[in-house]
């Protein structure tokens, strides 16, 4: 199914290309995504279609996440064309790691002398200032399993693992579902696994949340104090790119409806501002 569609890379940019079209006015790839990116690397690798492709197949793919066709668009093209960043975008990290997840050890050694060794590859991960902490823990994630499971696929052993966890957990009294007169009640470490789950939830919602706070404050900025330019020059060509395509069809209509929307958004802010400037200029000091 997978290659009859286009292969794992046509895919990938399809769901990639959604998030930019739905993204306008992000800089930074950061906040709540509703996009399914992440979700589709994560089937991919666990139905094994990762895994069963050729090492061929499995450099070239390499080679695509790191490449300039994820780079992104707008202002995160330029700061990763430049330099200033070093990492790949987030979602083709979690494609590369997904990828690496998926090969044999001998496989993962020759992806990564492929990247560049493996400094490189950590800075591609978690850039320079090391923000994605997640990344590094799942590079040594599969570290450690290729050295107990040298010919599996990280995800495999992580799978066989889990089996394995799964029954002993089952077989823990202090674990397990504890049936009384009273009702049903929770044992004192699952109430611990709960909370600490719970707490994890919670601190991605808040750093989510934050990320959109300091997104919405940034924009604000600089579409006041570019007098809407930045919604004309940026947030207009990126939104309309990935609907555009070669030919006329229905996501370039759809496209341009989005467009028109986005261009009586910008003019309404462009009139207002300037009622607003024109009040303060011509009509304030003479009353």
């Amino acid at each position: 199914v997978v290659a009859s569609i286009g292969g794992v890379e046509r895919i990938f940019l399809r769901f990639f290309e959604h998030f930019e079209a739905t993204t306008p006015f992000t800089i930074h790839e950061t906040g709540f995504n509703f996009n399914y990116t992440k979700k589709l690397c994560r089937f991919l690798r666990d139905r094994g279609v990762l895994e069963r492709l050729s090492t061929e197949r499995k450099t070239k793919l390499a080679k695509f996440f790191v490449s300039t066709s994820v780079y992104g668009f707008g202002l995160t093209y330029f700061y990763q064309k430049s330099g200033c960043r070093k990492s790949i975008h987030k979602y083709a990290k979690e494609g590369l790691v997904c990828l690496l997840e998926s090969c044999t050890k001998v496989e993962f050694d020759n992806l990564i002398l492929l990247l560049g060794g493996k400094d490189r590859a950590l800075v591609l991960l978690n850039g320079k200032w090391k923000l994605s902490k997640s990344y590094a823990k799942r590079m040594k994630a599969i570290e450690d399993c290729h050295t107990t499971f040298p010919e599996e696929p990280q995800y495999v052993a992580d799978m066989t693992i889990t089996r394995a966890s799964a029954v002993n957990f089952s077989k823990e009294p202090g674990l397990r579902f504890m049936s009384s007169r009273r009702g049903i009640g929770f044992s004192g470490k699952r109430v611990k696994r709960l909370a600490k789950d719970t707490a994890i939830k919670t601190r991605k919602v808040v750093r989510k949340s934050a990320c959109c706070l300091v997104t919405g404050l940034y924009v604000t900025a600089l579409t006041l104090a570019s007098f809407t330019l930045y919604a004309w020059f940026f947030a207009i060509p990126r939104t309309l790119w990935p609907y555009w395509g070669k030919s006329w069809n229905k996501q370039r209509v759809k496209g341009i409806f989005i467009i028109l929307g986005v261009v009586l958004l910008s003019a309404g802010i462009t009139l207002g501002l300037g009622a607003i400037v024109w009040l303060f200029i011509f009509r304030l000091p003479y009353m």
